[in-house]
């Protein structure tokens, strides 16, 4: 077992390898040190020392030993301290630890917490750091207050403007955490800003807004889930490879979610007439008893097809359909469930039979 007093003994040495080292031990077992305060006072001496190394170390501590400390707002000002500090590496450190250490931030600290979040995404010039800093507001989003969500909402919403990729790619993932928790007032604002981040001019955004568009999907009002669909639609006609194939994969989430409420149940009855020459056939044969020929499944809810159906075939594979089932499909995918090729409106009417 780690020894406290010998952690003390480093921490207060004149020798900076040592510090460092003390530093260390209190991120490796500060949970563990039969007295915390002790430990605390020596953790928050570190976070000032005049080596950037052991500053380094004591910003990474920080993040680890956030829960345990019983002065939380003093450890959420040493963390805020160390992202401004000159060297960058201490920044990156203190910014990983404040990430971390904001989902532990008591109800009643939120607000100061919210406003030192947005002065230092203002201040900061590290474009990685943004990123990391937008990500973490996200990922806490959910657990924020309602009090305190119109603030963090105002400051995710300005990062949508960032000039760097990276960041504005950031801010899209974020969206897909923090959309059901946005205030209804706020949700027309947050579904602007969504499309705008569909639109952005690279890739990686797009691809990060395509994702985080089928994560919110089912929380988008009524009066923009066609418009949702289209845009999903159109992205996975975009050029960058990452985007449509990442629209795809909202797609189909998104359909996948939506099936059971969609009109896609069978709709034959227990037996089914062949569509090739009408005799009644029952149910889950796979050929007709008289003429021999396969008996047909909708390709998309899998269920035998009968001739009394109203059925839609597609005009690149032939694959047959229930009609409202493929209607209903192509309102979210926009292509073959078996061929997976592009149909147009004009397609699907001329394959309605």
């Amino acid at each position: 077992m780690v020894n406290q007093e010998e952690i003390h003994r480093k921490s207060i040495s004149n020798k900076f390898p040592e510090r460092r080292k003390a530093a260390c031990l209190l991120q490796d077992n500060f949970a563990n040190l039969p007295d915390m305060e002790q430990a605390w006072e020596d953790l928050h001496r570190l976070t000032q020392d005049e080596d950037y190394g052991v500053r380094i170390h004591a910003a990474e501590s920080l993040g680890r030993a956030f829960p345990y400390i019983s002065e939380m707002k003093q450890a959420w000002k040493d963390l805020h301290q160390l992202t401004q500090d000159k060297e960058l590496f201490v920044r990156k450190a203190a910014v990983v630890s404040l990430c971390a250490a904001f989902l532990h931030i008591p109800d009643n600290d939120m607000e100061q917490a919210l406003e030192d979040l947005d002065r230092l995404l203002a201040q900061e010039k590290d474009s990685d750091l943004r990123r990391s800093l937008v990500l973490s507001l996200g990922e806490a989003f959910p657990h924020i207050l309602d009090k305190n969500k119109e603030q963090a909402w105002e400051v995710l919403h300005r990062q949508t403007q960032d000039k760097e990729i990276d960041v504005r790619s950031g801010v899209a993932e974020a969206f897909g955490a923090a959309f059901p928790h946005i205030l209804d007032k706020n949700k027309e604002q947050a579904w602007e800003d969504l499309q705008q981040l569909t639109q952005d001019k690279d890739g990686e955004v797009r691809s990060a807004a395509a994702l985080a568009l089928g994560a919110a999907f089912p929380h988008i009002s009524d009066n923009y889930r066609e418009q949702a669909l289209r845009l999903l639609q159109q992205l996975t006609k975009d050029k960058n490879s990452n985007v449509w194939e990442t629209a795809e994969e909202s797609l189909d989430a998104t359909y996948d979610k939506h099936y059971e409420s969609l009109d896609t149940k069978p709709l034959t009855p227990k037996k089914w007439q062949c569509v090739y020459c009408g005799t009644q056939t029952p149910s889950g044969a796979r050929f007709c008893p008289h003429c021999g020929k396969t008996i047909d499944k909708c390709s998309v809810c899998s269920e035998s097809i009968s001739s009394e159906d109203a059925i839609a075939e597609c005009p690149r594979c032939g694959v047959i359909s229930h009609r409202s089932h493929l209607l209903e499909w192509m309102k979210v995918k926009g292509y073959c469930p078996s061929c997976r090729k592009r149909l147009s409106q004009e397609d699907i009417s001329a394959g309605l039979l």
